[in-house]
């Protein structure tokens, strides 16, 4: 049997397997190690919480091992409006939707004493210039009625019902 042992000071590796494979002259960390160090590294660095049930590795990799394909996905807690990770409040989304919720509107002024408002297209990959106002809650209206208006052309293309709720209901 495998020494368990801490992970950065907060999670059990308690399964009695290796967390790497090896491939000739290499060896990569498997895929449910991989992202369960990552929550463990945004709880260590970002101010996140985990579950004390994650806490443990088995625990996590049971719960990853029913959540289907997940090619092309990232792990998010917050899509779902959280900083905690638990099997209540994680999903995966394509990455392309990650960014999506990721970008925010920079409320600084330009050399003309104006706030420019941008927003990221999703499905161009542009930058799209919405206008130049005087306040920096004209600039955020501007982007959130077109970062709702994305959204709901993003749900219309998702297949989750909970992240297709989210689209419609995030930005209103």
């Amino acid at each position: 049997m495998k020494k368990q042992r801490l992970v950065l000071g907060l999670g059990l590796n308690d399964l009695d397997e290796l967390t790497y494979e090896v491939n000739g002259d290499s060896r990569r960390y498997k895929k449910h190690y991989t992202l369960w160090k990552y929550l463990l590294d945004t709880v260590k660095m970002r101010g996140y919480t985990i579950c004390e049930e994650w806490k443990k590795l088995s625990n996590f990799k049971n719960w990853l091992n029913n959540q289907g394909d997940i090619t092309g996905k990232s792990i998010s807690c917050t899509v779902l409006g959280s900083h905690h990770w638990s099997p209540e409040t994680t999903i995966f989304v394509n990455s392309k939707l990650i960014q999506f919720f990721t970008t925010k509107l920079k409320d600084s002024k330009n050399e003309q004493g104006k706030y420019p408002a941008f927003i990221s297209d999703p499905f161009s990959g542009k930058y799209l210039f919405l206008g130049a106002f005087l306040t920096a809650d004209e600039a955020r209206s501007k982007w959130k009625i077109k970062k709702h208006e994305i959204a709901l052309q993003l749900a219309k293309l998702e297949t989750d019902p909970v992240i297709i709720d989210v689209l419609k209901t995030r930005y209103l």
